[in-house]
C-alpha cells in the first residue's frame, strides 16, 4: 500500500504522469494532438477551481505547475489525466494508429509540493527548460508541441478551441485557460513581472550552457513530430533511490528538514488511524487526509491542529503582503542563475533526445502526415519551428482543423484522378504528393 498523501488548499503542487512503458503517445503529430489535452486541462481548471501557473506537453510525460483553492487535487488529477487518456485513443486512432489500452502508467502519477518560494522558482526553471535539457530542441520556443509562455503569468489567457472529435458538441467553442504566477512567489518578488522576468534571465543562461557543452545536435523540431507514437528510448530506465518525494524545499535546509518530520509524523497518525479503524474503533485522520475523508466520510482534525505545521498546512491564496526584502530577494535570484548557468554532464549525455537516438528509424513517414501537418500549422499560424508569432504569445488563440478534412480531400483527389483518361495520367506526377524517387533524366 502507498503512503498516504498530503492534500490541503491554496498548496502549489507540481504535478507530472508518464505514458504506459515510456511510449511517445504525447507525440505532438499534430497540433491537434496537444490542442485536446490543453481543452481538457482548460476544462478540469475550471470544473476544481484550480489554478494554473505553467505547464508543459512532453511527448511522454506532461508537465503541470498549478495550485489548488480547495482540497480536490485528486479530482483535478482524474479528470484531467482521464478525459487525456480517453482523447490521445481517439486521436491516434483518427490518425490511423493502433490505440493502446492505456495511455499513463498506473498510478495516479507524481504529486509534488512546493513548500517555498525558492523551490517554486527553481521548479518553474525546471520545468520551462525541460524540452532544452532533454535535448529535443535549441530554444524553448523552438518546441512544436506545448510549452507555456512565461509570459503568461502576468494574468495572460490561452483559449482553446474544441477540437472536432471526442469532445461532445454540446461543451462549449473555446474555453479560456487563465494564467498566474504562484501566489507565494508573486508575493515574495512583489509582483509577477518580477517573476517572470528572472525565470526568462534563468531561461537565457541555460540555453546558453547547454549550447555550449552539448555534443551532439539536438532532435529538432520537425524531428519531434516525427516519432512513432509507439516509440520508446532504447536505455534502461533510471531509478530514483528513495522513496519519492511528496514535497519540495530549496536553500533552506531546516526547513526541508522540518517537513521530513511532519511528514512522517502525517504518515503515522493516518496509519494508526486506519487501523483502528479497521478494528471497530474511533478514530481521527490528520488534516489533510483525502481518499478517507472523501470515499469513506471519515472523520479529520480541525485546520486548527495545522498551527505551527507546514507540510499539511493550507497555503495562503493571497498574492500581496509579506515581500522579502531586497537583499534576500537578490540572493534568490543569483542561485536561479548560478542553477542555469551549471550543467550536469552526465544528464545532458543521457538525455530523451539522446535514448531515442538508437530508435530513429521509427518515425512517421513525412510524405504521408506532412500535408496534414502543413494544413494545421497553417491554420494556427505558426512557423516551420511549431512557434506562435511573437504576437500572439501573451493570448495566444489556438484555432486547429480535424484531418478528416484532410483525408476527405484526398479522397476526392484519387477518385478525379481514377476517372481521368489512361493518357492523361501518363508521366504525371502529382505536385501535392511529388515522387520521393524519381527517375533519371
Amino acid at each position: 500500500m502507498t503512503a498516504a498523501k498530503i492534500v490541503v488548499e491554496g498548496a502549489t503542487y507540481a504535478l507530472t504522469h508518464r505514458c504506459a512503458f515510456r511510449k511517445l503517445l504525447l507525440t505532438p503529430l499534430t497540433p491537434v494532438v496537444h490542442d485536446g489535452m490543453l481543452y481538457a486541462l482548460g476544462r478540469a481548471l475550471e470544473q476544481t477551481n484550480t489554478r494554473m501557473h505553467h505547464g508543459v506537453f512532453m511527448p511522454n510525460h506532461p508537465h503541470l505547475a498549478v495550485t489548488s483553492t480547495e482540497p480536490n487535487l485528486p479530482v483535478f488529477k482524474r479528470r484531467f489525466y482521464g478525459e487525456v487518456g480517453k482523447f490521445i485513443k481517439v486521436a491516434l486512432a483518427e490518425h490511423g494508429f493502433e490505440p493502446p489500452e492505456r495511455v499513463f502508467a498506473e498510478g495516479g502519477g507524481h504529486q509534488m509540493r512546493l513548500v517555498n518560494e525558492a523551490a517554486q522558482l527553481a521548479y518553474l526553471h525546471y520545468q520551462d527548460v525541460n524540452t532544452v535539457s532533454a535535448g529535443l530542441v535549441e530554444e524553448v520556443e523552438q518546441y512544436p508541441g506545448f510549452s507555456s509562455d512565461l509570459g503568461l503569468m502576468n494574468g495572460g489567457v490561452l483559449v482553446v478551441r474544441r477540437p472536432p472529435f471526442y469532445f461532445d458538441r454540446g461543451q462549449p467553442d473555446e474555453i479560456e485557460i487563465p494564467f498566474c504566477a504562484p501566489p507565494l512567489l508573486e508575493r515574495r518578488h512583489g509582483s509577477s513581472r518580477e517573476v517572470v522576468y528572472q525565470l526568462r534571465r534563468a531561461r537565457t543562461d541555460k540555453e546558453r550552457a547547454l549550447a555550449k557543452h552539448r555534443t551532439r545536435p539536438v532532435l529538432g523540431a520537425l524531428a519531434v513530430t516525427q516519432q512513432h507514437p509507439w516509440n520508446e528510448p532504447r536505455s534502461p530506465r533510471r531509478f530514483r533511490e528513495g522513496s519519492t518525494p511528496s514535497f519540495m524545499v530549496a536553500r533552506d535546509e531546516e526547513l526541508r528538514v522540518r517537513c521530513c518530520v511532519e511528514t512522517t509524523d502525517f504518515r503515522r497518525r493516518h496509519t494508526e488511524a486506519r487501523r483502528a479503524r479497521l478494528r471497530g474503533e474511533d478514530a481521527v485522520f490528520p488534516y489533510g487526509t483525502y481518499a478517507m475523508r472523501v470515499q469513506h466520510g471519515a472523520p479529520v482534525d480541525d485546520v486548527a491542529s495545522t498551527d505551527g505545521r507546514v507540510v499539511n498546512a493550507p497555503g495562503s491564496l493571497e498574492r500581496r503582503g509579506d515581500a522579502c526584502a531586497r537583499e534576500e530577494r537578490r540572493t534568490l535570484n543569483r542561485a536561479l542563475r548560478r542553477e542555469a548557468a551549471a550543467v550536469n554532464v552526465e544528464e545532458l549525455e543521457d538525455s530523451l533526445a539522446d535514448r531515442l537516438a538508437d530508435s530513429a528509424s521509427e518515425t512517421v513517414d513525412r510524405r504521408r502526415a506532412s500535408s496534414v501537418v502543413l494544413a494545421n500549422a497553417a491554420v494556427s499560424g505558426r512557423d516551420e519551428a511549431g512557434t506562435a508569432p511573437p504576437s500572439e504569445r501573451s493570448k495566444l488563440i489556438v484555432t486547429r482543423h480535424s484531418t478528416a478534412t484532410a483525408r476527405r480531400r484526398r479522397r476526392e483527389t484519387q477518385r478525379r484522378r481514377a476517372e481521368e483518361p489512361l493518357e492523361s495520367r501518363a508521366h504525371v506526377t502529382s505536385s501535392e504528393h511529388p515522387d520521393p524517387d524519381p527517375p533519371p533524366h
